[in-house]
This record gives structure tokens, sequence and C-alpha cells, in this order.
């Protein structure tokens, strides 16, 4: 058989061909490359797969004739951040207006944080956003150069895998209903279609500013910085000292204590460990998780101008110890949202790590929210 009929095969992609002692056919080949994807799909077989040519950016080829057969919705996005969310609730809505025009919908989710590459942490996300299309996860993000992703949240409306609509970045959520109408229209021109989905007034609109602090992500640390493990190889330590400045402007970053780092995130032992910042927001949400398995969950305790909280400005994981401190407690790695309502005005943060000593606290990222 021509060999260049068969994209070659691989976990995340099509890769080079091993000599066998029979050649495979076409059909043998697409059953390997369905075997070596299922791991990365959830909720149904892999529907396709993602090959490059020599000299050429990935493709999609096809593994399940529903690709080819019907309308698709695909959403891209990274469910650590506040758009990420809104895009699965986006997806949600749109699959309960359209399953009934035969539209498919599927959820892609890249792995920026290692953690997203684990099955039990993405089983644990399509169950906490009641997701019920398809999930696939991207950990090469070769999906996202397929579908020519410049940045996340992103969208595409495919049909008989032609990209009919594509959208990358804020305002994902403009136009993509308005074009799957109007697909289904050039086919059906009286065909009856619901109003346009307009989102509640009054929710939080989007990410403004997202904090990585993983190594070499978005966050500047102050002097001496991180400085590599030989014995732990990606691993960093520092000891930040000094005091929290009294007021931080926006984007300064204030941190204190002993850290360890890692490609993904900082992580504490010290319970007089710190970090300070300028909310000029009403969101915010720590991507944060418990560095132990242990009955007692990681407590970070966030201070408002030095002060506890006012229960009116919580958000859904805000919650008060027993001293009445403000805090997130945290087990597995996921997003927290903390608060959805913070007084107008440049807030200092404060977060504290008061039971690190007992349970370490592993902390991704911070994001404020408009």
């Amino acid at each position: 058989m021509d060999r260049s009929a068969v994209p070659k095969i691989g976990a995340t992609e099509m890769t080079a061909w091993k000599k066998k002692e029979k050649e495979l056919t076409k059909e043998e080949a697409i059953e390997q490359a369905r075997a070596a994807n299922l791991p990365f799909w959830f909720g149904c077989s892999p529907k396709f797969v993602i090959y490059r040519a020599e000299g050429r950016k990935a493709s999609v080829f096809p593994l399940d004739k529903d690709f080819d057969e019907f309308s698709w919705m695909i959403t891209i996005l990274n469910p650590s951040t506040f758009s990420g969310q809104k895009m699965i609730s986006f997806t949600r809505e749109m699959q309960k207006r359209y399953h009934v025009n035969n539209v498919k919908f599927l959820v892609v989710i890249p792995s920026f944080y290692t953690y997203l590459k684990d099955r039990t942490a993405i089983e644990a996300i399509i169950r906490r956003h009641q997701i019920t299309c398809p999930v696939a996860v991207d950990p090469d993000y070769l999906i996202c150069e397929a579908f020519d992703v410049k940045k996340l949240p992103a969208i595409a409306v495919v049909n008989k895998r032609e990209v009919l609509y594509s959208h990358s970045g804020d305002g994902w959520n403009e136009k993509p209903e308005e074009e799957l109408q109007k697909h289904l229209r050039s086919t059906d021109p009286g065909l009856a279609l619901l109003p346009l989905f307009k989102e509640q007034s009054g929710e939080l609109s989007a990410d403004v500013h997202i904090m990585d602090l993983g190594r070499g992500r978005n966050v500047k640390y102050p002097e001496p910085g991180f400085k590599p493990l030989e014995d732990k190889p990606g691993t960093g330590y520092a000891e930040f000292k000094g005091d929290r400045p009294q007021v931080m402007k926006e984007g300064e970053f204030f941190i204190k204590g002993k850290w360890h780092q890692d490609g993904d995130r900082i992580f504490t032992r010290d319970k007089e460990a710190e970090i300070g910042f300028c909310c000029p927001h009403p969101g915010l949400s720590l991507v944060a998780q418990s560095m132990e398995k242990t009955y007692e969950m990681a407590k970070v305790v966030i201070d408002l101008d030095g002060a506890p909280a006012f229960e009116v400005f919580g958000s859904e994981d805000l919650t008060f110890d027993e001293e009445g401190q403000s805090c997130i407690k945290a087990d597995t790695t996921r997003l927290y949202h903390a608060f959805k309502s913070i007084p107008p005005g440049k807030t200092q943060i404060t977060l504290r790590f008061t039971a690190a000593e007992r349970t370490s606290v592993g902390l991704h990222g911070i994001r404020i929210i408009r």
C-alpha cells in the first residue's frame, strides 16, 4: 500500500513508522491511532488524531465518521482561568440548544499545568463543571496548532472538516452561535432556532490579570530569586526577606518567606510566608492545592487591606476559620474562587499560610477578575 495514504501513528500525533514484519493496512493504522489516543479522550473514543506532513503545520485526520458527517462546535480552554470556566458554561448552553440539530460538541483542554495531563484531575473537572460532551486533552498543544489557536480561550465551528468560523482570545463568545445558526439555515432557510443566547447581566466578565507562579512563567520575583536545587532537577529554592510595602501599585508583587518552585507552582511549609499584591477589580481566584494527602486541607488566609474580608464580598470557595479569618481551604489542584465583589478601589491583598507547617500549600496562579 501507499504509506502516504495513512498518517503516521503516535500518542498525541502520528509519528515515525517502525519496521514491522507485516505492513499495516489503512484500517490497522487507524485502529492503532485510536488505541494510542484513547487515554487523552473522555466520554467517547477518539474522533480525530493530529499529524504533521513533513514541512507542514499540524492537521486533523478523522478517526470516526462522526467527525466527517456532522457539524461541530469545538471549545479550547484552560479550566484554571475564569474565562475557561465561562466557556464551559457557554458550551453546556450551546449543547442544550443545538443537539436537536445534530450539532456535536467537544471541549479541548491543553495541558498548561502538569496536573491537566492526569486522568483523575480531568475526570474531576468534568464532574465539577457537569461537562456532558466529549473532552480531549491536548498535552502537546497539537490540537491548538491544527486549529490555529493564537490565545486561549478559543472556539471553532467545523462542518465536515471545514472550519466555518474560529476565534482566539477575548470576544470568543460574540459570534460563534450566530455563525452556527447561519450554517444551519444555509441548508434549511426556514429552520426554527432560538434567539441568540445572552448571558445574564451582573456576572463577572473576564480575567483581567493572570499571574502564573511556576518556573519561567510571567511573575517577576524580587532578588535573590529562585536558585536551582542540584539534587532536584527542575526545582528551585528561595528565601525572601523584607516587609510587605504598606501600599502596592497595580502589577507589583511581594513575596516573603521560604519557598520552593517547579515548572507549575511555588510551594511552602513556612507559616510566616506571605504574598502581597494590589487588586483593583472585584474578583479574585487562586489556583491552589494541598501538597500532602492528609485529613487537613491546605489553608490560604486572605486579608483585604490588612483585615479579614466581610462575607458579603466572598465567592463560592471563601470560608472563615475559627479565628474569623477569611480563607480558602484547598485539597485537589483547581481554581478556587475567593471574591466576586471586592469594593471599587485598589485593594491591598495579603495571602498568608499560617498552617503550612502542618500541610504545605502549593500555589499555581492568581487570577484577578473584572
